[in-house]
């Protein structure tokens, strides 16, 4: 692999992870950028660790449950609010889940009545039995199989009991997922990227949308397994970025365990509060601090 397409490599990478809730689906325009980005010229490219500037906030908004998308109410490029809606699915199944549910619950509630009649059946036949037995006109023997059977009724209607309740559970998470369809924005943000459209299927692992926080940029970077003993959280690094002074960060997180293609670890800093801000997606050559270049805050 050619050095250009070893950094387009980790740049996409870098871009994709760390942070994110789950990975977003590839587009069809990423080679071209990622490339685009590798060839910008950066500072010092060949002595530092290869990094990228990436928003402060970015998720893929994906739906709990495996569902239809019905309607989409964003673009890329729409400004959102925070729990505005972003898409929501279709209700139909869900609504004849919830109809079924309900049937069942009424079945074991029914059914948990009838074995609470029985309890009090077999214990009222224990007590005649008894008072047969202290009249001398019932044997020992009558009375300890109604006994026996008062216990077998209670058994019943626990059982019962339990049933109606798993049933009335079941219910609550049938009206829950029915609310659920609606898929709405965690944070006030815009809208990146746009996976579905309306018919497609969709799921916890399948998002819908990518939404893009504000706030400042951050800087992701990777290092070699060998080196990672030279940053932990609280380091202070530099970014060369292009056309820009060097930029000093902080090292928020260092994922505890190294990609496994290509065994680098990626590190999350932080820019400096008093520092102009960049766009994210550009890309950085990141090195340990300087003293002379301040601390970041």
């Amino acid at each position: 692999m050619s050095a250009r397409r070893a950094t387009a490599a980790v740049l996409l990478t870098l871009a994709a992870c760390a942070g994110d809730d789950v990975h977003a689906p590839g587009s069809t325009d990423e080679p071209a950028l990622v490339e685009a980005a590798a060839a910008r010229p950066v500072a010092a490219q060949d002595h530092g660790w290869i990094g990228v500037t990436a928003p402060a906030e970015a998720v893929d908004v994906a739906p709990t449950f495996d569902g239809v998308v019905a309607a989409i109410a964003v673009r890329p490029g729409d400004r959102v609010e925070a729990g505005a809606e972003l898409a929501r699915l279709d209700e139909r199944l869900l609504r004849e889940e919830l109809d079924a549910v309900r049937a069942q619950v009424r079945e074991a509630g029914a059914a948990a009545r009838r074995a609470a009649v029985e309890v009090e059946r077999a214990q009222y036949r224990l007590r005649i039995n008894q008072a047969g037995f202290a009249a001398g006109t019932e044997p020992a023997s009558v009375v300890e199989d109604a006994r026996l059977e008062v216990r077998a009724d209670e058994a019943a209607a626990a059982q019962a009991r339990a049933a109606h309740a798993e049933t009335k559970a079941r219910l609550e998470r049938a009206i829950n997922r029915l609310g659920d369809t609606a898929i709405r924005a965690p944070f006030a943000g815009t809208i990146g990227l746009r996976y579905a459209d309306v018919g497609a299927a969709v799921g916890p692992q399948v998002p819908v949308v990518r939404l893009v926080g504000g706030g400042r940029a951050r800087l992701r970077f990777a290092i070699p397994m060998a080196e990672v003993t030279r940053v932990a959280p609280g380091t202070r690094v530099v970014a060369d970025l292009a056309d820009r002074a060097p930029m000093p960060a902080r090292v928020a997180t260092v994922s505890p365990e190294a990609d496994q293609a290509s065994q680098l670890v990626y590190v999350d800093a932080e820019f400096a509060a008093d520092l102009p801000d960049v766009p994210p997606g550009v890309p950085a050559s990141v090195r340990l601090g300087d003293e002379g270049l301040g601390d970041a805050k």
